[in-house]
């Protein structure tokens, strides 16, 4: 969504509010005794909560579906509640977390990190991605196990830079895909898991479609 859309969105809402979250914080913007959000902190706010408190979150479950179906003795072992819903959230955010690099960075000096030469002021994206897949800290990482321990992975950042709703999004994906499994006994992948088509995103892993047969 380009910034003219996003303002264009907020003067709708503003003109005709409704019964949702951004209605509420464009009223918090222009109350009467003041506004707590200035313009620019309601379109952050906004961006903020589409793709850290939704996008993030649905691409988590879509993700943690997948591979419970692609792996079906896990499914299975969820399902006779033999294996923790909690086990498989944590390895499904480590094996193919719904964000995949940190917060730009910018270098303030000119440097090498391994065969990469960095200029000062380039721009540099980390891969937390690469981080939780490193052998040094797990081991077979290519592979899904939620039998491991899968903590000390950077799905939520890190530091003063940690997710601030890592606990609602592991508590949503438990609850999302805990009840999908359960409800339906027979959830067949249509196609090889492999052809799942995926979003176009610098930064997001989720799936843009995943057919099942019921």
């Amino acid at each position: 969504m380009e910034r003219d859309d996003r303002q264009e969105l907020i003067d709708r809402k503003r003109d005709v509010p409704g019964d949702d979250l951004l209605s509420a914080l464009i009223d918090e913007h222009t109350r009467q005794d003041g506004p707590r959000l200035n313009r620019s902190e309601l379109v952050a706010m906004a961006f903020l909560l589409l793709f850290g408190g939704y996008h993030n979150s649905a691409g988590l479950v879509s993700t943690t579906v997948l591979a419970l179906l692609s792996h079906p003795a896990h499914l299975a072992a969820v399902r006779s509640r033999e294996l923790a819903m909690d086990q498989v959230t944590e390895e499904a955010l480590r094996w193919n977390s719904p964000a995949m690099l940190a917060v730009r960075r910018f270098a303030t000096e000119d440097m090498r990190i391994g065969e990469a030469a960095i200029r000062k002021g380039e721009r540099v994206w980390l891969s937390w991605a690469s981080a939780n897949r490193d052998p040094g800290q797990f081991l077979a990482p290519e592979t899904f196990d939620p039998t491991r321990d899968a903590r000390g992975h950077l799905a939520f950042g890190h530091g003063p830079h940690y997710c601030p709703g890592a606990s609602l999004a592991r508590l949503e994906n438990e609850i999302a895909v805990t009840s999908l499994v359960r409800r339906f006994t027979e959830l067949p992948l249509v196609g090889p898991a492999g052809e799942s088509q995926w979003t176009m995103s610098l930064r997001n892993r989720s799936l843009r479609e995943l057919p099942v047969s019921l």
